[in-house]
């Protein structure tokens, strides 16, 4: 998922006919758009089904979740102190009433996620001093939780179903954390590890295998980071994908999941987007050298999804008074 450091926001979901894309542009709403999947004699391509539904009148941190096509679409809801979960249909519309969970706000992109095994949403909400893992049911209905994982400011939180259980992390200013907990969200404290460096737009995902976890974020020195491993264990020592302190200074990664490896997307200065593939240990796949793929000067928020084997970047993009949805089939030469 993703949401920009500035009031520009884009989160996508894969459903089963395509994606869901929510996205704000500055002002007090968060919209959604819906994306047909299809393919002909020059491969897959995306079909727009619906271009622009205004799903809540609200704008904060957002994400956005399918299972199957049920999407379920969380916004921060700043100013009553919580985070609201609306439902939608296969094209963003929505299929019935809102809920709340009171006390707690939403922080970062990757915040909300599929589980798929238990047929249900799973979710990391937080305050200012701690966070907690919720289970959802398909209409966004509190079904569990709030159980605590993290006692840290938050700054990005993001969790993922891994074998019976889940696999959270947390970033703020101070290092990223990672924690295991069991199917009933209760967090391992023995599998607590911390990464000790700045950690600004944390996320995971679980590579192909589901033994392993990839996490990414970037720092505070113009380059984007990662680490992999089996969460549980001592993750390896985390390492520099991309960037540097002239040409290509990197931030803001997104992270998608093929069976090709992690699709790993992020800004590069002020109008690019560069890629990366990696494998289940978070280094980069020989098939493929990081760089740019994209230029594009009113680029905004950005977001990696993928659908089977199809991954695509996707971001918005300003030219003038128009703000428009851009996407890129990513792929293996």
């Amino acid at each position: 998922g993703g949401a920009s450091a500035s009031t520009f926001a884009l989160d996508v979901a894969a459903t089963t006919t395509g994606f869901v894309a929510a996205w704000q542009t500055g002002g007090s709403q968060t919209h959604t758009s819906g994306l047909a999947l299809a393919a002909d004699g020059a491969g897959p391509y995306l079909a727009t089904t619906q271009s622009d539904s205004v799903a809540a009148a609200k704008e904060g941190p957002i994400a956005i979740a399918a299972l199957g096509d049920q999407v379920l679409l969380a916004v921060d809801d700043a100013g009553n102190d919580g985070v609201k979960f609306l439902p939608l249909d296969a094209v963003g519309y929505d299929r019935g009433p809102s809920t709340r969970i009171d006390g707690h706000r939403a922080f970062g992109f990757d915040y909300l996620a599929p589980d798929p095994g238990r047929a249900r949403f799973v979710a990391m909400v937080g305050t200012a001093a701690d966070s907690h893992a919720v289970a959802l049911d398909v209409d966004g209905n509190l079904l569990a939780g709030p159980d605590p994982m993290f006692t840290a400011m938050p700054e990005a939180l993001a969790v993922r179903p891994l074998g019976g259980g889940y696999a959270a992390i947390t970033g703020n200013g101070s290092n990223c954390d990672v924690v295991v907990a069991d199917g009933a969200l209760t967090a391992n404290d023995a599998t607590r590890q911390a990464i000790p460096m700045t950690c600004h737009n944390a996320s995971l995902v679980v590579a192909p295998g589901a033994t392993s976890v990839v996490a990414g974020w970037n720092c505070e020195d113009n380059r984007v980071w990662a680490t992999g491993g089996p969460p549980g264990t001592m993750l390896p020592m985390h390492h520099e994908v991309f960037g540097d302190d002239v040409d290509n200074i990197s931030s803001n990664p997104r992270l998608g999941v093929t069976s090709a490896g992690v699709w790993y997307a992020f800004e590069v200065g002020a109008d690019r987007y560069g890629r990366a593939l990696l494998g289940p240990d978070s280094q980069p796949l020989p098939a493929l050298t990081p760089g740019v793929v994209v230029t594009a000067a009113g680029r905004k928020a950005h977001d990696v999804a993928t659908h089977g084997d199809y991954p695509f970047l996707f971001w918005l993009q300003v030219d003038g008074t128009t703000t428009s949805l851009w996407a890129m089939r990513m792929c293996v030469p």
